[in-house]
Protein backbone atom coordinates (compact mmCIF):
# COMPACT_ATOMS: atom_id res chain seq x y z
CA UNK A 1 0.00 0.00 0.00
CA UNK A 2 1.02 3.61 -0.55
CA UNK A 3 0.72 6.36 2.06
CA UNK A 4 0.51 10.00 1.04
CA UNK A 5 2.35 12.43 3.34
CA UNK A 6 0.96 15.91 2.64
CA UNK A 7 2.57 18.79 4.59
CA UNK A 8 0.42 21.52 6.08
CA UNK A 9 3.27 24.04 6.15
CA UNK A 10 6.95 24.35 5.35
CA UNK A 11 9.20 21.48 6.43
CA UNK A 12 12.74 21.22 7.69
CA UNK A 13 14.85 18.06 7.66
CA UNK A 14 18.40 18.58 8.79
CA UNK A 15 21.17 16.63 7.16
CA UNK A 16 23.70 14.77 9.29
CA UNK A 17 26.16 17.62 9.68
CA UNK A 18 26.53 18.98 13.24
CA UNK A 19 24.62 22.15 13.99
CA UNK A 20 24.80 24.13 17.20
CA UNK A 21 23.62 27.71 17.38
CA UNK A 22 26.62 29.89 18.12
CA UNK A 23 29.06 27.48 16.44
CA UNK A 24 27.52 26.91 13.02
CA UNK A 25 24.83 29.47 12.27
CA UNK A 26 23.16 27.74 9.28
CA UNK A 27 21.20 24.48 9.50
CA UNK A 28 21.08 22.73 6.13
CA UNK A 29 18.05 20.77 4.97
CA UNK A 30 17.99 17.33 3.34
CA UNK A 31 15.07 16.82 0.96
CA UNK A 32 13.47 14.45 0.32
CA UNK A 33 14.02 13.40 3.93
CA UNK A 34 15.84 10.18 4.68
CA UNK A 35 13.95 6.99 5.46
CA UNK A 36 15.10 7.35 9.08
CA UNK A 37 12.95 10.46 9.48
CA UNK A 38 9.88 8.92 7.84
CA UNK A 39 10.04 5.63 9.74
CA UNK A 40 10.34 7.56 13.00
CA UNK A 41 7.13 9.43 12.24
CA UNK A 42 5.24 6.29 11.19
CA UNK A 43 6.37 4.18 14.13
CA UNK A 44 5.46 7.05 16.47
CA UNK A 45 2.03 7.15 14.82
CA UNK A 46 1.55 3.45 15.57
CA UNK A 47 2.35 3.97 19.26
CA UNK A 48 0.20 7.08 19.46
CA UNK A 49 -2.81 5.22 18.06
CA UNK A 50 -2.37 2.24 20.38
CA UNK A 51 -3.66 1.97 23.94
CA UNK A 52 -0.09 1.78 25.26
CA UNK A 53 1.49 4.70 27.06
CA UNK A 54 4.74 6.06 25.70
CA UNK A 55 6.64 5.34 28.92
CA UNK A 56 6.14 1.59 28.50
CA UNK A 57 6.10 1.35 24.72
CA UNK A 58 9.78 0.42 24.33
CA UNK A 59 9.39 -2.71 26.46
CA UNK A 60 5.82 -3.71 25.58
CA UNK A 61 5.87 -7.04 23.67
CA UNK A 62 2.99 -5.95 21.41
CA UNK A 63 4.95 -2.90 20.28
CA UNK A 64 8.19 -4.88 19.89
CA UNK A 65 6.49 -7.46 17.67
CA UNK A 66 4.79 -4.86 15.48
CA UNK A 67 7.37 -2.11 15.04
CA UNK A 68 10.41 -3.26 17.01
CA UNK A 69 12.66 -1.35 19.37
CA UNK A 70 14.90 1.71 18.93
CA UNK A 71 17.52 -0.63 17.43
CA UNK A 72 15.31 -3.09 15.54
CA UNK A 73 12.32 -2.75 13.21
CA UNK A 74 10.28 -5.76 14.29
CA UNK A 75 7.56 -6.24 11.67
CA UNK A 76 7.91 -2.72 10.25
CA UNK A 77 8.92 -2.40 6.57
CA UNK A 78 8.78 0.53 4.15
CA UNK A 79 10.11 1.92 0.89
CA UNK A 80 10.83 5.47 -0.22
CA UNK A 81 10.05 8.23 0.50
CA UNK A 82 9.38 9.55 -3.00
CA UNK A 83 8.29 12.94 -4.23
CA UNK A 84 4.93 12.97 -6.07
CA UNK A 85 2.90 15.51 -8.01
CA UNK A 86 -0.80 15.33 -8.79
CA UNK A 87 -1.64 15.56 -12.47
CA UNK A 88 -5.33 15.18 -13.24
CA UNK A 89 -6.84 12.51 -11.00
CA UNK A 90 -3.63 10.72 -10.00
CA UNK A 91 -0.23 11.33 -8.46
CA UNK A 92 2.99 10.48 -10.27
CA UNK A 93 6.35 9.88 -8.64
CA UNK A 94 9.38 12.03 -9.46
CA UNK A 95 13.00 11.02 -9.09
CA UNK A 96 16.31 12.91 -8.86
CA UNK A 97 17.90 13.30 -12.29
CA UNK A 98 20.11 10.33 -13.22
CA UNK A 99 23.72 11.42 -12.92
CA UNK A 100 24.80 10.24 -16.39
CA UNK A 101 22.39 12.40 -18.43
CA UNK A 102 23.86 15.17 -20.58
CA UNK A 103 22.05 17.99 -22.40
CA UNK A 104 21.95 19.18 -25.99
CA UNK A 105 21.35 22.80 -25.00
CA UNK A 106 17.75 22.68 -26.29
CA UNK A 107 16.02 21.16 -23.28
CA UNK A 108 16.54 17.50 -24.13
CA UNK A 109 18.76 15.13 -22.20
CA UNK A 110 20.33 11.97 -23.59
CA UNK A 111 22.00 8.88 -22.17
CA UNK A 112 25.69 8.64 -23.17
CA UNK A 113 27.36 5.25 -23.61
CA UNK A 114 30.72 4.12 -22.21
CA UNK A 115 33.68 4.15 -24.60
CA UNK A 116 35.70 0.95 -24.65
CA UNK A 117 39.09 2.58 -25.24
CA UNK A 118 38.55 5.50 -22.85
CA UNK A 119 39.84 4.76 -19.35
CA UNK A 120 39.36 6.90 -16.25
CA UNK A 121 40.27 6.40 -12.61
CA UNK A 122 37.42 6.53 -10.09
CA UNK A 123 38.08 5.84 -6.41
CA UNK A 124 41.11 3.75 -7.30
CA UNK A 125 39.30 1.71 -9.97
CA UNK A 126 39.95 1.78 -13.71
CA UNK A 127 36.56 2.44 -15.34
CA UNK A 128 35.36 3.56 -18.75
CA UNK A 129 34.47 7.15 -19.58
CA UNK A 130 31.32 8.17 -21.45
CA UNK A 131 30.88 9.44 -25.02
CA UNK A 132 30.13 13.05 -24.14
CA UNK A 133 30.66 15.76 -26.76
CA UNK A 134 32.42 18.99 -25.74
CA UNK A 135 29.18 20.95 -26.19
CA UNK A 136 27.18 18.62 -23.92
CA UNK A 137 26.97 19.36 -20.23
CA UNK A 138 25.41 18.00 -17.08
CA UNK A 139 22.53 20.05 -15.64
CA UNK A 140 23.63 23.29 -13.98
CA UNK A 141 20.50 23.31 -11.81
CA UNK A 142 18.52 20.61 -10.01
CA UNK A 143 16.17 18.66 -12.28
CA UNK A 144 13.80 15.74 -11.70
CA UNK A 145 12.34 12.97 -13.85
CA UNK A 146 8.73 11.86 -13.85
CA UNK A 147 8.12 8.12 -13.63
CA UNK A 148 7.10 7.95 -17.29
CA UNK A 149 10.29 9.77 -18.32
CA UNK A 150 12.32 7.47 -16.10
CA UNK A 151 10.98 4.53 -18.11
CA UNK A 152 12.08 6.23 -21.35
CA UNK A 153 15.49 6.87 -19.80
CA UNK A 154 16.17 3.23 -18.89
CA UNK A 155 15.08 2.32 -22.44
CA UNK A 156 17.82 4.64 -23.76
CA UNK A 157 15.57 7.43 -25.07
CA UNK A 158 16.16 11.13 -24.51
CA UNK A 159 14.00 12.85 -21.90
CA UNK A 160 12.93 16.23 -20.59
CA UNK A 161 13.49 17.29 -17.02
CA UNK A 162 11.22 18.96 -14.49
CA UNK A 163 12.61 22.11 -12.89
CA UNK A 164 12.97 21.75 -9.14
CA UNK A 165 11.26 25.10 -8.60
CA UNK A 166 8.09 23.57 -10.10
CA UNK A 167 8.07 21.07 -7.24
CA UNK A 168 9.48 22.81 -4.18
CA UNK A 169 11.61 25.73 -3.11
CA UNK A 170 13.84 26.58 -0.16
CA UNK A 171 13.24 29.35 2.34
CA UNK A 172 15.75 30.60 4.92
CA UNK A 173 14.35 31.63 8.26
CA UNK A 174 16.23 33.10 11.18
CA UNK A 175 15.87 32.30 14.84
CA UNK A 176 17.41 33.01 18.21
CA UNK A 177 18.67 30.34 20.56
CA UNK A 178 16.89 29.97 23.90
CA UNK A 179 18.58 29.44 27.23
CA UNK A 180 16.36 26.64 28.60
CA UNK A 181 17.62 27.05 32.16
CA UNK A 182 16.51 30.68 32.34
CA UNK A 183 13.77 30.63 29.67
CA UNK A 184 15.38 33.63 28.03
CA UNK A 185 17.20 34.55 24.84
CA UNK A 186 20.81 33.39 24.76
CA UNK A 187 23.39 36.01 23.81
CA UNK A 188 24.97 35.59 20.38
CA UNK A 189 22.88 32.60 19.28
CA UNK A 190 21.37 33.96 16.09
CA UNK A 191 20.97 31.22 13.47
CA UNK A 192 19.36 30.50 10.09
CA UNK A 193 17.53 27.33 9.06
CA UNK A 194 16.73 26.13 5.56
CA UNK A 195 13.09 25.12 5.13
CA UNK A 196 11.32 23.39 2.24
CA UNK A 197 8.03 24.64 0.80
CA UNK A 198 6.25 22.22 -1.52
CA UNK A 199 4.27 23.58 -4.43
CA UNK A 200 0.54 22.97 -4.77
CA UNK A 201 -0.33 19.32 -5.50
CA UNK A 202 3.18 18.15 -4.52
CA UNK A 203 3.66 15.74 -1.61
CA UNK A 204 5.56 12.61 -0.56
CA UNK A 205 4.60 8.95 -0.75
CA UNK A 206 5.85 5.97 1.23
CA UNK A 207 5.34 2.31 0.39
CA UNK A 208 4.32 -0.17 3.11
CA UNK A 209 3.40 -3.85 2.61
CA UNK A 210 -0.34 -4.58 2.60
CA UNK A 211 0.03 -6.59 5.82
CA UNK A 212 1.95 -3.80 7.58
CA UNK A 213 1.09 -3.30 11.28
CA UNK A 214 0.04 0.22 10.28
CA UNK A 215 -2.50 -0.90 7.67
CA UNK A 216 -5.49 -0.99 10.11
CA UNK A 217 -4.83 2.65 10.99
CA UNK A 218 -5.83 3.67 7.47
CA UNK A 219 -8.96 1.55 7.01
CA UNK A 220 -12.16 3.27 5.86
CA UNK A 221 -10.29 6.30 4.47
CA UNK A 222 -8.88 7.23 7.86
CA UNK A 223 -6.15 9.85 7.96
CA UNK A 224 -3.85 11.13 10.69
CA UNK A 225 -1.95 14.32 11.40
CA UNK A 226 1.57 14.04 12.77
CA UNK A 227 4.62 16.19 13.44
CA UNK A 228 7.04 15.77 10.58
CA UNK A 229 10.61 17.03 10.64
CA UNK A 230 12.09 19.85 12.67
CA UNK A 231 10.27 22.50 14.71
CA UNK A 232 7.06 20.51 14.95
CA UNK A 233 5.55 21.27 11.55
CA UNK A 234 2.62 19.03 10.67
CA UNK A 235 1.66 16.69 7.82
CA UNK A 236 -1.46 14.68 7.02
CA UNK A 237 -0.93 10.96 6.34
CA UNK A 238 -3.55 9.08 4.32
CA UNK A 239 -3.74 5.92 2.22
CA UNK A 240 -3.89 6.14 -1.57
CA UNK A 241 -6.21 3.94 -3.57
CA UNK A 242 -4.67 1.81 -6.32
CA UNK A 243 -5.80 4.19 -9.06
CA UNK A 244 -4.60 7.29 -7.18
CA UNK A 245 -0.93 6.68 -8.02
CA UNK A 246 0.49 6.21 -11.51
CA UNK A 247 3.17 3.50 -11.52
CA UNK A 248 5.32 2.10 -14.32
CA UNK A 249 6.52 -1.50 -14.63
CA UNK A 250 10.31 -1.71 -14.66
CA UNK A 251 12.35 -4.87 -15.36
CA UNK A 252 12.79 -7.02 -12.25
CA UNK A 253 15.90 -8.66 -13.73
CA UNK A 254 18.81 -7.28 -15.80
CA UNK A 255 17.61 -7.10 -19.44
CA UNK A 256 20.87 -8.55 -20.85
CA UNK A 257 24.55 -8.96 -20.04
CA UNK A 258 25.20 -5.24 -20.40
CA UNK A 259 22.96 -3.53 -17.88
CA UNK A 260 22.85 -0.46 -15.68
CA UNK A 261 21.64 0.03 -12.13
CA UNK A 262 19.88 3.32 -11.39
CA UNK A 263 19.47 4.08 -7.69
CA UNK A 264 16.08 5.44 -6.64
CA UNK A 265 16.95 5.88 -2.96
CA UNK A 266 20.24 6.61 -1.14
CA UNK A 267 22.54 3.67 -0.49
CA UNK A 268 25.50 3.01 1.78
CA UNK A 269 28.75 1.28 0.81
CA UNK A 270 31.26 0.36 3.47
CA UNK A 271 34.03 0.74 0.88
CA UNK A 272 33.10 4.28 -0.11
CA UNK A 273 31.19 5.68 -3.07
CA UNK A 274 31.57 2.48 -5.12
CA UNK A 275 30.73 -1.04 -3.90
CA UNK A 276 34.26 -2.29 -4.57
CA UNK A 277 34.42 -4.28 -1.34
CA UNK A 278 31.00 -5.89 -1.48
CA UNK A 279 31.53 -8.96 -3.67
CA UNK A 280 33.44 -10.24 -6.70
CA UNK A 281 30.46 -9.90 -9.04
CA UNK A 282 30.21 -6.18 -8.43
CA UNK A 283 33.94 -5.55 -8.45
CA UNK A 284 34.71 -7.51 -11.63
CA UNK A 285 31.71 -6.50 -13.73
CA UNK A 286 31.59 -2.76 -12.95
CA UNK A 287 32.23 -0.83 -16.19
CA UNK A 288 31.40 2.78 -15.43
CA UNK A 289 29.69 4.95 -12.82
CA UNK A 290 28.16 8.40 -12.46
CA UNK A 291 27.09 9.86 -9.14
CA UNK A 292 26.57 13.12 -7.31
CA UNK A 293 27.83 14.44 -4.00
CA UNK A 294 27.55 12.05 -1.08
CA UNK A 295 24.84 12.64 1.51
CA UNK A 296 25.63 12.86 5.23
CA UNK A 297 22.88 10.92 7.00
CA UNK A 298 22.68 10.04 10.66
CA UNK A 299 19.73 9.40 12.93
CA UNK A 300 18.56 9.56 16.51
CA UNK A 301 18.93 6.86 19.14
CA UNK A 302 15.65 7.12 21.03
CA UNK A 303 16.57 4.84 23.93
CA UNK A 304 19.91 6.55 24.61
CA UNK A 305 18.68 10.01 23.61
CA UNK A 306 21.68 10.85 21.47
CA UNK A 307 22.54 11.13 17.76
CA UNK A 308 23.58 8.02 15.88
CA UNK A 309 26.82 7.98 13.92
CA UNK A 310 26.84 9.89 10.65
CA UNK A 311 27.66 7.98 7.45
CA UNK A 312 28.06 9.01 3.84
CA UNK A 313 25.48 7.68 1.40
CA UNK A 314 25.45 7.58 -2.38
CA UNK A 315 22.56 9.83 -3.48
CA UNK A 316 19.49 8.76 -5.46
CA UNK A 317 20.10 9.26 -9.17
CA UNK A 318 23.50 7.57 -9.08
CA UNK A 319 24.13 5.17 -11.95
CA UNK A 320 26.40 2.13 -12.32
CA UNK A 321 27.04 0.17 -15.52
CA UNK A 322 27.89 -3.54 -15.46
CA UNK A 323 28.96 -6.23 -17.92
CA UNK A 324 28.03 -9.67 -16.60
CA UNK A 325 30.34 -11.35 -19.12
CA UNK A 326 33.28 -10.08 -17.09
CA UNK A 327 32.14 -11.96 -13.97
CA UNK A 328 31.24 -15.40 -15.36
CA UNK A 329 27.83 -14.05 -16.44
CA UNK A 330 26.84 -13.41 -12.82
CA UNK A 331 24.50 -10.44 -12.39
CA UNK A 332 23.58 -8.12 -9.55
CA UNK A 333 20.16 -9.29 -8.39
CA UNK A 334 19.83 -7.94 -4.85
CA UNK A 335 20.01 -4.42 -3.37
CA UNK A 336 23.50 -2.97 -3.34
CA UNK A 337 23.70 -1.74 0.22
CA UNK A 338 25.96 -2.53 3.16
CA UNK A 339 24.95 -2.22 6.81
CA UNK A 340 26.80 0.35 8.93
CA UNK A 341 27.25 0.00 12.65
CA UNK A 342 25.04 2.00 15.02
CA UNK A 343 22.18 2.14 12.52
CA UNK A 344 18.73 0.70 12.05
CA UNK A 345 18.64 -2.04 9.37
CA UNK A 346 18.82 -0.32 5.97
CA UNK A 347 17.25 -2.85 3.62
CA UNK A 348 13.84 -3.00 5.39
CA UNK A 349 13.74 0.81 5.25
CA UNK A 350 14.16 0.95 1.47
CA UNK A 351 17.74 2.15 1.20
CA UNK A 352 19.51 1.01 -1.97
CA UNK A 353 16.37 0.58 -4.10
CA UNK A 354 17.21 0.51 -7.80
CA UNK A 355 15.91 -0.32 -11.27
CA UNK A 356 17.64 -1.88 -14.27
CA UNK A 357 18.37 -0.48 -17.71
CA UNK A 358 20.50 -1.51 -20.67
CA UNK A 359 23.50 0.03 -22.46
CA UNK A 360 25.78 -0.48 -25.45
CA UNK A 361 29.33 0.56 -26.19
CA UNK A 362 29.67 4.02 -27.72
CA UNK A 363 32.18 5.53 -30.12
CA UNK A 364 34.84 7.98 -29.01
Amino acid sequence: MWLLVDPLDVLMFRDGRPFNAGENNAAQSLFPPSAFTVQGMLRALYIEQSDIKWAGAITDPRIIEAIGTPDDLGGFRMGGPYLVRRTGNAYERLFPFPADLVGDGRGRWRVPSPVEDLQVRVDGLSLHGLDVDPDEEAPDRPLWLTESDLYDYVEGRSVEGVEQEELFCYEYRTGIGIDQTQRSVSDGLLYAAKFVRLQTDVALVVWLPDDSPLAPLFANSQHHTMRFGGEGHMAVISRLNDNDLYTQSFPSQPPDDKYKVVFLTPTYFAGGTLPIMQNDVVRQSLISASYGNALSIGGWNLSERKPRSIYRYLPAGSVMLFDAARADNAKVSSPLVDQPEDSLPLLPLGFGEFIYGSWEWGAR
